[in-house]
């Protein structure tokens, strides 16, 4: 679960706030929250608690005891209250409480997506990168509002659920989230990093609220095979990827992004805590030249985060990751003949790594996706090695495929799609 660096603080703060007469032994007034009432036949919108700027971190239940260490009921709202004031002494931060409301239903995903062109999930037979519905909830408004989804989860892990919203809005009400504001202008690797740094970050805070409030709770977040909610394919490796960085750095706040000593760029540089300075993405030039008859739909780069989860979907994890180790560069591009999702079609992708052995690391770990992939599928795959460091997939309709060839006369790698 949590390290024992946060295990000792917990213990610490929980004998130290028992029989207090606030969270830090202060008899300081508590500002009154007047709850809206709760109706015996609950709408799926009801607003439980209003908007409370919390400064001191007191209790509106009066001193945290032994017995207030169990699991609260976010459909009351001084539950409400008090579980944004037990996560912010917890994580040693102010904020301002922000407004809840319930869903009785699964609720579109808000913040930040990962968009991942269609014509490559579908050729790699990956389904969507983010579920566009989430059976938790969803923060909203730069961390203001919560929607907080009730069917199906008991009181302690609609109370854990809470802890994990509540630490998302914490991170978009004190700007801890970095990159994430530009990000749906930046790369696939810039807003998988993004959604790694903020979802992961969050994760770690309610598990760790979970554990030291001794909530009567399964369901742990870093209990991968029951991620939050209905995970994509790559948000569940990105939200992995970011809990297990925050705990591997035995910070006590896991939302503290810029506790880091280098701000990363890529996720290569957040998975290896490498310095942006010392080591930036390999050169890498594509450029490529389409006919008439076909059109350019996007231009990208997946990074190591992204090309590992992908190829997951298929292999053992662990040889994901040994097969996207030490990542270059990569650039994606994807064509079609038409604006339909059915027209022909395909996309080329082309890596850089930083050693030969880890360019054939990546070489044999994609022909093993393709030797289980293609039984599924119509689609056609042309691996190969261009040199001994860069290898590059063609991949789609077969009169895509056909029409593609890859040129390596000079530095920059051209990629002519034809008639």
């Amino acid at each position: 679960m949590v390290s024992w660096t946060i295990r000792t603080f917990l213990v610490i703060f929980l004998v130290a706030t028992a029989g207090c007469t606030g969270l830090f032994g202060s008899e300081t007034d508590v500002s009154t929250v007047t709850p809206a009432p709760i109706p015996g036949d609950e709408t799926p919108d009801q607003v439980v608690t209003t908007t409370q700027t919390v400064t001191e971190r007191e209790t509106a239940t009066g001193p945290l005891t032994e017995a207030q260490t169990g699991s609260l009921d976010p459909r009351h709202p001084r539950d409400v209250t008090l579980a944004f004031q037990r996560l912010t002494a917890l994580l040693q931060t102010d904020g301002s409480q922000p407004t809840v409301s319930l869903a009785d239903s699964p609720v579109q995903r808000g913040g930040v997506s990962i968009d991942v062109p269609d014509r490559f999930e579908a050729t790699m037979g990956l389904g969507p990168a983010v579920a566009p519905e989430t059976t938790i909830g969803t923060v909203e408004n730069g961390g203001t509002s919560i929607r907080l989804v009730t069917a199906n989860w008991s009181r302690s892990e609609l109370d854990h659920n809470l802890a994990y919203l509540y630490a998302r809005s914490l991170h978009e009400q004190r700007g801890w989230t970095g990159p994430l504001a530009g990000s749906s202008n930046g790369s696939i690797d810039s807003r998988a990093l993004a959604y790694a740094t903020h979802h992961g970050g969050a994760t770690l805070g309610a598990d760790t609220y979970a554990e030291a409030f001794t909530l009567n709770t399964t369901l742990y977040y870093q209990d991968w095979a029951r991620a939050p909610g209905s995970e994509g394919w790559l948000s569940r490796e990105a939200i992995r990827v970011g809990f297990e960085k925050y705990e591997q750095r035995d910070e006590f706040s896991p939302l503290y992004y810029h506790a880091f000593q280098y701000q990363p760029q890529t996720s290569e540089q957040f998975i290896h805590d490498l310095s942006p300075a010392y080591d930036p993405p390999r050169d890498l030039a594509v450029d490529s030249t389409v006919s008439d008859t076909w059109e350019v739909e996007a231009r990208e780069t997946l990074g190591e985060l992204t090309l590992r989860a992908a190829l997951a979907t298929h292999l053992d994890r662990e040889n994901a990751l040994e097969a996207t180790d030490n990542w270059g560069n990569d650039r994606l591009v994807t064509v079609s003949r038409g604006s339909d999702a059915d027209s022909p079609g395909g996309f080329v992708l082309v890596t850089a790594w930083d050693k030969p052995s880890s360019a054939e690391g990546f070489y044999t770990g994609l022909r093993t996706y393709i030797s289980q992939r293609a039984p599924e599928t119509s689609e056609t795959f042309r691996l190969r090695m261009l040199d001994e460091q860069r290898v590059v997939l063609i991949a789609g309709d077969e009169s895509f495929v056909s029409a593609t060839t890859i040129r390596t006369e000079s530095k920059t790698i051209d990629v002519d799609i034809g008639p």
